[in-house]
């Protein structure tokens, strides 16, 4: 699944939390689909990362190659990949996002549980 297209789902099922507020069932195949987009998410900022990594390492070799100290060579790996790891940070933060949506709505279906049992 493409990043846009795991972003698009995501946004959408968000959408239909509210309308589902009270169908246990509907939330909880929400949660399902939810978690689903979210394991492609954590894909995307893993690679995002890796590559960041690795472009920050060929940086610093090549400035290492080049003749600059170790302190700036770093400095100007960093600088390099600010970006990357910009892009990188922002997927994590989406990622994390959306498992703490899964974890609000598998608290909802505690709450719409304990009010069955309750009523019975």
């Amino acid at each position: 699944m493409e990043l846009m297209e795991t972003l698009e789902k995501i946004a959408e099922a968000r959408e239909l939390i509210k309308r589902y507020e009270e169908d246990p069932d509907a939330l909880s195949k929400l949660a399902l689909r939810i978690s689903t987009y979210n394991a492609y998410l954590g894909d995307y900022s893993t690679d995002a990362y890796m590559s960041a990594a690795s472009k920050r390492v060929k940086e610093y070799s090549k400035q290492r190659e080049e003749g600059a100290k170790p302190s700036p060579a770093d400095n100007e790996a960093k600088y390099a990949v600010r970006e990357d790891e910009a892009y990188a940070d922002k997927l994590n933060k989406m990622h994390r996002d959306s498992a703490n949506l899964v974890s609000t709505i598998q608290t909802r279906l505690r709450v719409l549980e304990n009010q069955l049992k309750n009523e019975i």
